[in-house]
């Protein structure tokens, strides 16, 4: 019955659910006409025709049909006049409904286009705020790239200021060190001269004790004894100096050598304190980088982060 209604719909005859399909020779018996009568009535009114499963044609008489009583007094021709006002006024129902479907059809299609257009309109929307964010993300990532190839760059000029520190510190390390072996030097060479003032005082007062042991045997030698003693005096005078300035040249050369140690521990220190500083502030700088570098990676879309380790494991040297 699908394929009859699809044939019928294709010659342009209007099936509708009460539509009785009979042969001619069954639609005559039921309309009360003769089957010629009924063959030019179909044509004319245009009822659906679809051949029967056992060959025969089958004739669609439209549902508002009645059968006609036989025997009734009716003039020829009557039956087929009402049939045909009856037939018109169901295609014309049939043609109004289809007009009633068709306009809410088309509403509904015009309905569902404006709906339509305005989802376009917003994923329009949504796709330009998408971009509006990936710009802005990539965007704060270039500048997280910045900053980290600052901190890298920082972090270079902080290792050569470091190296050049370090050859500072050795620099002054080894002047300190020479300068505490020269009073060293001086401090030995001053315990040697009072070593040698003091053996010379030693001989100045064996001789003066001498010269007085002479003096008590000899008396005739006053004169002589009298200006050996005032050499001899005058030998231990000059031995005490002696004694004393290099004991002031030791003394010299010890607070040389304090003041030595005091400054390369001075340096030392310095040293020490600017060495934490730069790293602490190189360590900052870093983490501060890679925290704004992480923070620009979470803000990237998924597409791009995918995107960017790919090329990251794709690319030499990593």
């Amino acid at each position: 019955m699908a394929d009859g209604d699809q044939g019928a719909r294709q010659s342009g005859a209007i099936v509708s659910p009460d539509t009785r399909w009979m042969t001619y020779t069954e639609a005559a018996a039921f309309l009360g006409m003769k089957p010629e009568s009924v063959r030019r009535r179909a044509r004319r009114e245009n009822w659906p025709r679809q051949p029967g499963n056992d060959g025969r044609t089958r004739l669609g008489v439209p549902g508002n049909l009645t059968p006609e009583p036989v025997g009734s007094g009716a003039p020829p021709g009557t039956g087929d006049n009402h049939s045909a006002f009856a037939a018109l006024a169901e295609a014309l129902r049939h043609a109004e409904q289809r007009a009633e479907t068709l306009a809410a059809d088309l509403a509904a299609a015009r309905e569902a286009q404006a709906r339509a257009a305005g989802e376009a309109a917003e994923l329009r929307e949504r796709a330009e705020a998408a971009q509006a964010r990936a710009t802005a993300a990539e965007g704060r990532a270039e500048a997280a790239e910045r900053r980290a190839s600052e901190a890298v760059a920082v972090l270079g000029r902080l290792g050569e200021m470091l190296r050049q520190v370090q050859q500072q510190r050795a620099t002054e390390a080894e002047a300190a060190a020479a300068e505490l072996q020269a009073a060293r030097t001086r401090a030995k060479e001053a315990d040697q001269a009072a070593e040698e003032a003091d053996r010379r005082a030693r001989i100045a007062e064996a001789q003066l004790d001498h010269l007085r042991q002479l003096r008590a045997a000899t008396a005739e030698d006053d004169a002589l004894d009298l200006e050996e003693l005032k050499a001899a005096r005058a030998r231990a005078a000059e031995a005490e100096e002696r004694v004393t300035e290099a004991m002031r040249q030791t003394e010299e050369a010890q607070r040389r050598a304090d003041e030595a140690e005091r400054r390369a521990a001075a340096a030392t220190e310095r040293l020490d304190n600017l060495q934490r500083d730069r790293l602490a502030q190189a360590q900052a700088t870093a983490d501060a980088a890679r925290t704004a570098v992480q923070e620009a990676e979470k803000r990237q879309p998924l597409w791009r982060r995918i995107f960017g380790r790919k090329k990251a494991a794709a690319s030499p040297g990593t």
